[in-house]
């Protein structure tokens, strides 16, 4: 048994067969922990970064079409600079054509280091694209209905995917009971519900 002061970063390897899964019973402690590069300022045209780390080869601003959690992930570059000094204010233009559907993330790389930061794009989020993350009802029997098409993906208590497409309706009607997590495209947050 070790004794750990709060605070100390913990490495955890998972080793197993190629037919072993790691299950993940909260998919939020997979979040992005930014240590060495923070959001300065955010608006609906410009998102400003400052790094704290010596030597820092690259910042790139990426995002992905679909959600983050699903293998395979195809990320797009939207923007990148090199050869960046600590305490530097990097200034990216969001451009119009990034929407809030989009999950926009910062990546840092330098003195063998990595880093990752979330931008939360709600801040240019319309009252439609909020309205987008309502789904009924929260304790569905046969079928989740959402306020307009859109991507999805369900896990389950687990963290395991057992559902995932494209509609404004979610049939859930083979599910077994009990709790379930949406994912939906237009939605920063995790949603639950339960099957009965």
């Amino acid at each position: 048994m070790h004794t750990l002061r709060l605070g100390t970063k913990v490495n955890i390897n998972f080793f197993g067969k190629d037919d072993c899964h790691v299950r993940i019973l909260n998919r939020h402690a997979l979040e992005f922990k930014p240590d060495f590069i923070e959001i300065k300022e955010l608006d609906s045209k410009h998102v400003k970064f400052i790094v704290d780390l010596d030597i820092v080869d690259m910042v790139s601003l990426q995002f992905n079409q679909y959600q983050k959690w699903i293998k395979g992930n195809e990320w797009t570059i939207v923007d990148s600079v090199f050869a960046v000094h600590k305490d530097t204010i990097l200034d990216f233009e969001l451009k119009p054509e990034i929407s809030s559907k989009k999950r926009l993330v910062a990546h840092l790389r330098g003195g063998g280091k990595n880093d990752y930061i979330v931008v939360p794009l709600d801040v240019n989020a319309s009252d439609s694209s909020i309205e987008s993350c309502v789904f009924k009802p929260k304790k569905p029997k046969t079928q989740i209905a959402l306020e307009k098409e859109q991507s999805y993906v369900i896990y389950d208590a687990y963290g395991d995917i057992i559902l995932q497409g494209k509609s404004n309706e979610i049939a859930v009607k083979s599910l077994v009971k009990g709790h379930y997590y949406i994912e939906l495209e237009y939605c920063n947050d995790m949603m639950s519900f339960v099957k009965k």
